[in-house]
């Protein structure tokens, strides 16, 4: 129950502090995007400006590069090593031709092994069907021939076959006076394959991240010459001139591209946006100070709250009046003079100790009635009870009736003692058990003839539990006061007094035969929770009080009727 009230008011508390802190993160996280969205227009013209710029440094080198190449392929061209190879190919022994095919091969390559962007280079002589590289010579189809002159007639500078090869083709005219296309004027080409991995390499530099997408096309954006990504949308057929965004699947891409106007080339840089790098910009940078500074003012804050406001009222409200409502009223709060509520501590401390006195006062004067009472019972049943047990005993003598007497005897003493020599005001509830089989047993030779007892044995399980004394033998009493004195017919009256479990109690349960009326049950009924004292049945609204008191319970006794036909007491009691 503490930790369920301790959650509620934790709950309390901690509620409004979060409201504070909400409505300041509310109205500073509205500061910082209108912020934000007014800084990102700002920088993205500085970030489209700068990629553009890069873009056309990138764009111009690469177009050297690629004028370097040409430049190889044409030299190579008019070279002596391809002009021996066709002139005097066909006037050549076996040795000749070999040397001639050596000293082309070794020129293929050194132009491989002199520029990275080349992947191989090769010369096709036409009339004899071979091709020279630097891995030697070998013969080729006529179609291969017309592939390459196909090729190169159909593009000013790069060449790309349906594998995606890129090439740069130098035709040898036979007369350049004639048609430069024509086969027939055509006695070889050189060709330079190009490592498009190269290209890629250069290009990746300039990628931000890993799903940006960059890829080189001819000023007219009909022909992709190399890309950096395996993109099967990027195709003659994607149009991203004039374009500022782009969708490629479910991927949303800004366009940037290089615009230099001495270019032959023209690189587009597709900016990837749903993961782009935001922790380089300053303003995400301050977003993730902003809620780095939050985090740690709320941490403060609540540390400081929960020392500061919530563990001095925890003492207050939780612990201090629980305390109070256990009936512990002798509990203080250690008050010290810097704490801010030790006024408000201080007060509660003067409260709990009025309490305390009125509370004590109170009891004292319940103490002292019950024991009042308790004395004027033991006052009235002394007198009653004793010259009618020396009367018993008297005829026992005179019958010698040696016995009976020293039983009688026996219990007469056991009885006078419990309730003379013992001035306790608790007793073990066997001890209470015992003082009535005491009584009951010096009676049954008064009433011989007249009353059948039958009194069980008090379970072992319950010899020990503790209960104000004299509850058992009072209402014992009553039967033979008002039951067994006024009834003057030769009926026996059977007496029971059994026990059994109830409510999580022992029920003790004295009945006797008879013939009460509905009538005089419910006059009892009406007398028995009353304060005022009543003396047909003094013994029964005393015992109830008591008990009631005792174990902090109501209607400790209850009346009923019997299935004998007479009373039926329950006397009830806590385990």
């Amino acid at each position: 129950m503490k930790n369920y009230e301790d959650k509620q008011f934790l709950r309390y508390l901690y509620k409004w502090l979060f409201l504070i802190f909400l409505i300041f993160i509310i109205i500073s996280i509205f500061l910082n995007l209108y912020i934000f969205y007014n800084e990102e227009r700002y920088y993205s013209k500085i970030v489209e400006s700068g990629q553009s710029e890069k873009l056309n440094y990138l764009a111009k080198q690469l177009e050297d590069e690629v004028g370097k190449l040409k430049v190889i392929n044409y030299l190579y061209l008019k070279g002596d090593a391809i002009l021996d190879l066709y002139t005097f190919y066909d006037y050549s022994n076996s040795a000749g031709k070999n040397v001639l095919i050596t000293e082309l091969s070794n020129r293929c390559m050194e132009i491989t092994n002199t520029n990275s962007f080349i992947k191989n280079a090769s010369f096709l002589l036409k009339e004899r069907n071979l091709q020279i590289s630097s891995s030697g010579y070998a013969p080729v189809e006529d179609d291969v021939f017309e592939k390459y002159v196909t090729l190169a007639k159909n593009s000013e500078i790069i060449s790309r076959d349906e594998n995606g090869q890129a090439y740069i083709i130098g035709v040898l005219n036979i007369n350049y006076l004639e048609e430069k296309w024509d086969l027939d004027n055509i006695a070889g080409v050189f060709v330079i394959e190009l490592d498009l991995g190269a290209f890629e390499s250069e290009m990746r530099y300039a990628k931000l991240t890993d799903m940006d997408i960059l890829f080189m096309t001819d000023l007219d954006g009909e022909h992709i010459i190399a890309n950096t990504s395996p993109v099967e949308q990027l195709n003659m057929g994607i149009d991203v001139k004039d374009k500022k965004e782009l969708k490629l699947g479910n991927q949303e891409y800004q366009i940037f591209s290089s615009n230099h106007e001495d270019t032959m080339y023209r690189i587009y840089y597709l900016q990837h946006q749903e993961k782009e790098p935001f922790y380089h910009n300053r303003l995400t940078l301050n977003l993730i100070l902003f809620g780095i500074l939050i985090m740690i003012s709320i941490i403060f804050c609540t540390n400081l709250f929960y020392n500061k406001v919530f563990k001095p009222l925890e003492v207050l409200l939780v612990e201090a009046f629980g305390q109070v409502k256990k009936s512990n009223f002798s509990y203080r709060i250690p008050v010290s003079e810097n704490q801010v509520f030790s006024n408000l501590y201080g007060s509660f401390n003067h409260m709990a100790e009025r309490i305390d006195i009125l509370v004590s006062q109170e009891l004292k004067q319940e103490i002292l009635i019950n024991q009042a009472n308790l004395k004027h019972l033991q006052a009235q049943i002394n007198p009653h009870f004793m010259y009618n047990s020396y009367f018993t005993l008297y005829r026992l003598i005179k019958a010698e009736d040696k016995e009976s007497s020293l039983y009688v005897c026996e219990n007469l003493g056991g009885f006078f003692k419990y309730i003379t020599k013992d001035t306790k005001m608790e007793m073990r509830l066997v001890d209470e058990v015992l003082h009535a089989q005491s009584y009951t047993a010096i009676q049954s030779y008064r009433y011989k003839g007249r009353m059948n007892i039958v009194f069980d044995e008090l379970p072992l399980k319950y010899h020990e539990i503790i209960v104000p004394r004299l509850i058992i033998q009072p209402i014992i009493e009553n039967v033979f006061k008002y039951v067994v004195d006024e009834i003057y017919d030769e009926d026996e009256i059977l007496l029971k007094i059994n026990y059994f479990e109830e409510d999580q109690g022992l029920v003790i349960c004295i009945e006797n035969s008879g013939n009460i009326s509905q009538k005089e049950l419910d006059n009892i009924r009406g007398k028995i929770y009353t304060t005022e004292i009543k003396d047909d049945i003094t013994a029964l609204i005393n015992i109830n009080q008591r008990l009631d008191i005792y174990f902090n319970q109501e209607h400790s006794i209850k009346v009923l009727k019997s299935k004998l036909g007479g009373l039926e007491v329950h006397i009830h009691v806590r385990l």
